[in-house]
């Protein structure tokens, strides 16, 4: 059985309305996912796919943090 909080219901409805929110609700810190759903979310005809970057955010589907190795 899944166990489903308060604040992952909340994240969840955030993925929806406000991704760039529900990401850092999810990951609390502002990384390159962050950001490409800011980017995505800012351009009204791309906010479909800012949603579905989120949601797969939150599911753990995909993160491209990750992947990004900085310099240091």
């Amino acid at each position: 059985m899944v166990e489903c909080t308060g604040r992952d219901i909340l994240t969840v409805i955030c993925c929806i309305i406000v991704p760039p929110l529900g990401i850092y609700l999810k990951s609390e810190k502002f990384d390159a996912d962050f950001w490409i759903a800011l980017i995505l979310w800012l351009f009204l005809f791309t906010w479909p796919i800012a949603v579905i970057f989120a949601i797969g955010y939150f599911f753990e589907m995909w993160s491209c943090a990750g992947n990004i190795k900085l310099n240091g």
